[in-house]
């Protein structure tokens, strides 16, 4: 973890984010908190990310979701972290929570044209939560970019066909929201 000049008396977030069990979400919401009041954590918060510790991962990867939902500026410093070194990891919860953070964060064209990449080759992750979230991914970029539209039209319409009941069911949700338009 990133070491600041001054000496730390309050734990580290990767201390707070270890704790509790993996599947609840331990202290994300307070670590959020402490990220909205001083941004300059954020980089801590994206290296818990790359540790070994899968709880500590699993907690991060909620607390950036939080923090990227209500103050995605906080995030947009650190997207090409996110976009290059954090979307090869293996852990779900990482990958899950990609899928909704990387659309908030004003991508740029190349930029767009690499979440999307990414979120393709989530929709064969072994997981149907991934699975279901790179679909709503591909969704949000389509709704920024008119022109991924068709294609991501596509993509849902052959998931709503296949699949898991619930990345059917996600599908189907989107499609809808596509015919509204």
């Amino acid at each position: 973890m990133p070491k600041s000049s001054r000496a730390r008396t309050t734990p580290s977030l990767f201390e707070l984010l270890r704790v509790g069990d993996r599947r609840a979400l331990g202290k994300s919401t307070y670590v959020a908190g402490l990220v909205r009041r001083e941004p300059s954590l954020a980089p801590e918060l994206v290296d818990v990310l790359l540790s070994e510790d899968k709880t500590a991962v699993a907690h991060a990867a909620h607390t950036l979701m939080e923090v990227a939902t209500s103050n995605p500026e906080i995030i947009r410093p650190l997207r090409r972290k996110l976009l290059l070194e954090l979307s090869h990891i293996a852990q779900w919860e990482v990958r899950e929570q990609l899928c909704k953070v990387l659309p908030r964060l004003r991508l740029s064209p190349k930029e767009r044209n690499i979440a999307a990449a990414i979120f393709v080759r989530y929709l064969a992750d072994q997981s149907s939560i991934v699975r279901a979230c790179a679909l709503q991914g591909l969704a949000d970029l389509a709704m920024i970019d008119p022109k991924r539209r068709p294609p991501t039209r596509k993509l849902i319409e052959a998931a709503a066909r296949s699949g898991t009941a619930a990345v059917r069911a996600r599908a189907r949700r989107l499609l809808a929201g596509f015919a509204r338009e």
